[in-house]
Parts: C-alpha cells; sequence; structure tokens
C-alpha cells in the first residue's frame, strides 16, 4: 500500500513538470512569433517614412506589405479591435491583429517629432480558454518640421 502511493506521487510530480515544459515551450514560442512581427511592422514603418518621405495618413500599400510579410511569417492575422490610448493617435482602423499609433511629441525649441508605437499580440488558443496578451514596440522620433534658430537664439 505505501509503495502504491508513493509510485502515484511520482506519477503526479512527473505530469507536473511535463505540463509546465510544454507551457514555457509554447509561451516562449508565441513571444517569439510575436516578437518577430513586432519588429517587421517596425521596419516597414521606417523604411516607409524614410524612403517615401511620407507621413503615415495613406497607409493601404504599407499595410499591403505588412500583411503580406506576416503572412509569410505565419503570424496570424485575424480583425482585433485596437484600444485607444490617451494623447496617440490610432492610425490603421481595420481591425487589423496589430495595432500602429502615431505619438507627437514638442521639444524644447519647437520641433515636432513623430514616433510610431506598434502592439502585436501573442494569441493562445486552448481548449475553453482563448486569451492574447499583447507585446508592444516603437519606431524611431522622426522630425516633422523644423524650426531655424540663428545663432543668436532668435526665431
Amino acid at each position: 500500500m505505501n509503495e502504491s502511493v508513493g509510485g502515484s506521487l511520482l506519477l503526479n510530480l512527473v505530469v507536473v513538470v511535463i505540463g509546465t515544459m510544454i507551457a514555457i515551450f509554447t509561451a516562449s514560442f508565441a513571444y517569439n512569433k510575436a516578437y518577430r512581427a513586432k519588429s517587421i511592422i517596425i521596419d516597414e514603418i521606417q523604411n516607409y517614412i524614410k524612403t517615401e518621405n511620407k507621413d503615415l495618413n495613406n497607409i493601404e500599400e504599407l499595410t499591403a506589405n505588412i500583411n503580406e510579410q506576416l503572412t509569410n511569417m505565419g503570424y496570424r492575422l485575424t480583425k482585433k479591435e485596437c484600444p485607444t490610448k490617451e494623447n496617440k493617435q490610432l492610425i490603421n482602423h481595420d481591425n487589423s491583429s496589430y495595432c500602429i499609433y502615431e505619438v507627437a511629441e514638442t521639444d524644447d525649441i519647437g520641433n515636432q517629432n513623430i514616433y510610431y508605437e506598434v502592439q502585436t499580440y501573442m494569441y493562445f488558443d486552448i481548449p475553453l480558454v482563448n486569451f492574447s496578451i499583447p507585446v508592444k514596440g516603437q519606431t524611431v522620433s522622426f522630425r516633422k518640421n523644423i524650426v531655424n534658430v540663428n545663432m543668436e537664439g532668435e526665431l
């Protein structure tokens, strides 16, 4: 009787350890995919702004390129509503599986700097439990309008 209790305890311990390892591997693969998707989107935004010298006001071409690359990577393109954020303007309104926000900041001498914040998601579809966890990143700052200052500091 004593040996049977010890055997079942050991079996339970092995099942818990294996289940924990599977959960860790699943989470790391999901994070890796969401992180790569975020990096692809940030690279595409930066390349688009640098090469085209454009804002992201008309982004159909950009989103088409992003969606193509994400599809080739195997990232899940589902419709997800992007949350509204204070002091951040949502750029992509098509309820895609990622969110792009424009953030404008003004420095001390009046230059307006803009950067874009990207939010992708790690998806977990377990039977009876479906949830997603956001992964965020941002581009470098772009200067929108430059104020000329002469040597005396006058505008």
